[in-house]
């Protein structure tokens, strides 16, 4: 049996930011759970290039950790 081809990349678009999402919840707000689970797993070399969506994940890294490394 071959072993599976290795994932170099992968494309993520945001999950449930639309009409499934709480009505509380910004997709900022999901962008950024989304990282921090990223972020929680051992690490892996794979490039994620996150889906342009009015640049929610852009926001939610700046927010999250551009902000705390600058406070270091």
């Amino acid at each position: 049996m071959n072993p599976l081809p290795i994932i170099e990349e992968v494309r993520w678009s945001l999950v449930s930011g639309g009409v499934f999402k709480h009505e509380e919840a910004t997709k900022v707000d999901l962008a950024k759970t989304t990282l921090q689970g990223m972020l929680d797993v051992p690490r892996v070399d794979v490039l994620v290039t996150f889906v342009y969506d009015e640049d929610c994940f852009q926001v939610a890294w700046h927010d999250c950790y551009c902000d705390m490394a600058a406070s270091k």
